[in-house]
């Protein structure tokens, strides 16, 4: 960590002290893609610096102790959460990263055991959090609009958060997204934020949020670097069409983006000719389907890797975007452990930069990510994701079955916004096809058939008791939502949970020989 950077306030104070001003991030604008709300790093400091006096003089007070408060930041990332997030810090206190996506049992679970009583919540998120604070003694409070901070006074000044014994103190608590279970928290201090920080590369495009753990990550690197740093608006919806304007409109270098807003370019020439305006596109978060990938590499010649990292070490030509390299400086530090069916986990090594946690001694000091990967058959340590140890479940047969290659074959189908595999202790699979848009008006009969070829395909490769016969297709409507992540991966317990009605019917049709 170079000099006088201990905490990551000091990144926002230094960006906002260059001459020339830095160009900070931005997004697009709800009312027009085309159009961007854009904030230099200097207009921010100087945000945060009134924000900073206006909470303080609402009687939140700074906190010099060596154990700080938990305040929780529950609202969509635009830029009134950007400046409450880094006003917060400046005053001393730990900034709990919650989705707005949670409802009020899992919220009020985690701030339990974040031992948090504070939330700064949004016009959005405003009943969730009441209905938290009837159970939970919490204190709440409301977004300021930049409208009402007085950002122009001479007297605002920054916080108390710049010296070297503020360093390992915490400086944020994240929470996972529960996609496999119960959310769990990941704490990071200063000194392991500026080091991970330190090491990222620029990302011009990224549809994560400053919530997670990507997207911030990106944000404090926005404050070093001298190109700006784009997020999606959380009040759009990734259609082709509002993508397609807003890339159009910033032409950037490197994006990353989720399967679901990649799927939604990927669907129409005008989003792929968009997709090729960029000399790099990631796809994060989740897996991005072989048969899209495949074509927008091969067919089309858009630059896409898999990871966001990844895009910086793939020399030019190569086209094997689906699996992954470790970049030189983590290299050493990962370990790809044997676990079955060519199946091996990415265990992470004591000392790798920016991982701060250990859930295991074996190797001491390690961390088990619990994400299985193939590795190429000639390619030397290149790795392809292919799940995660908690999604493989037993069927009735004994046999254990990792369902995401089912899921992404079928999700690949433009008329398939989601594909979710279900079949616990069952003799046989069955899937829950979700419509996309293009599939709304389809009756049943007739989704199930055009979808089946991409699941007759996938039964060619898998052993017999799991593939999926067509009665066992259970189509789903294209407004009928399912919980996800932020990232928008689907959450499989609870999903599961939602549509138990529905998989149960399946069962009683199948063992009645009758059709979907």
């Amino acid at each position: 960590m170079s000099d006088s950077l201990y905490t990551i306030g000091d990144l926002l104070r230094r960006g906002a002290s260059e001459s020339e001003p830095r160009p900070g991030i931005g997004w697009p604008k709800e009312q027009d893609p085309s159009e961007v709300d854009a904030y230099t790093v200097k207009d921010i400091h100087q945000h945060v610096r009134a924000a900073v006096a206006s909470l303080q003089a609402t009687g939140l007070p700074s906190i010099i102790e060596d154990s700080p408060a938990v305040v929780a930041l529950f609202g969509p990332a635009n830029i009134e959460w950007v400046v409450t997030f880094f006003a917060i810090s400046d005053l001393g206190y730990t900034v709990f990263l919650v989705s707005p996506r949670l409802q009020a049992a899992a919220l009020t679970a985690l701030l339990e055991k974040a031992d948090c009583s504070i939330i700064f919540y949004a016009i959005s998120t405003a009943a969730v959090a009441r209905t938290v604070q009837e159970r939970r003694k919490i204190k709440l409070l409301p977004f300021t609009p930049l409208e009402k901070l007085d950002s122009t006074s001479s007297t605002v000044a920054d916080g108390t958060m710049h010296d070297a014994q503020h360093t390992d103190r915490t400086a944020v608590i994240w929470h996972s997204s529960g996609s496999t279970g119960l959310p769990k928290l990941f704490p990071m201090s200063h000194r392991e934020i500026l080091g991970r920080v330190l090491l990222t590369t620029r990302v011009d495009f990224i549809t994560s949020a400053p919530y997670n753990s990507a997207g911030m990550t990106f944000l404090l690197y926005s404050l070093r670097n001298d190109t700006i740093t784009y997020y999606w608006n959380e009040s759009l919806p990734y259609t082709c069409d509002n993508l397609a304007r807003f890339v159009e409109r910033i032409k950037p270098q490197r994006i990353a983006l989720n399967p679901y807003a990649l799927k939604s370019l990927a669907e129409t020439q005008r989003g792929i000719d968009t997709l090729k305006l960029c000399p790099s596109v990631s796809s994060f978060g989740s897996p991005c389907p072989k048969q899209l990938g495949d074509k927008l590499v091969q067919q089309q010649g858009v630059n896409l890797t898999s990871g966001i990292l990844m895009a910086y070490s793939r020399e030019l030509g190569d086209t094997v975007w689906d699996y992954l390299a470790p970049l030189p400086h983590t290299e050493k530090y990962i370990w790809m452990k044997p676990v079955e069916d060519h199946h091996c986990e990415c265990v992470v090594l004591e000392g790798a930069p920016g991982c701060s946690i250990s859930n295991s001694d074996n190797p001491p000091g390690s961390y088990h990510t619990k994400n299985l990967f193939v590795a190429h058959e000639t390619m030397a340590n290149r790795w392809r994701f292919v799940g995660r140890l908690d999604d493989r479940f037993p069927m009735a047969n004994a046999e254990n079955v990792l369902p995401l290659d089912i899921e992404l074959n079928v999700a690949k189908e433009p008329l398939v916004k989601e594909a979710v595999v279900f079949g616990v202790g069952r003799p046989v699979l069955g899937i829950l096809a979700f419509r996309s848009e293009t599939a709304k008006n389809m009756d049943d009969q007739e989704f199930v058939s055009a979808i089946w070829p991409s699941i007759e395909e996938m039964n060619s490769h898998t052993s017999p008791t799991a593939q999926v016969s067509p009665q066992m297709v259970v189509p789903v409507a294209a407004d009928r939502t399912y919980p996800q992540t932020d990232k928008g991966t689907f959450i499989r317990r609870r999903v599961y949970e939602e549509f138990e009605l529905e998989i149960k019917q399946a069962y009683t049709r199948l063992e009645q020989g009758l059709g979907t």
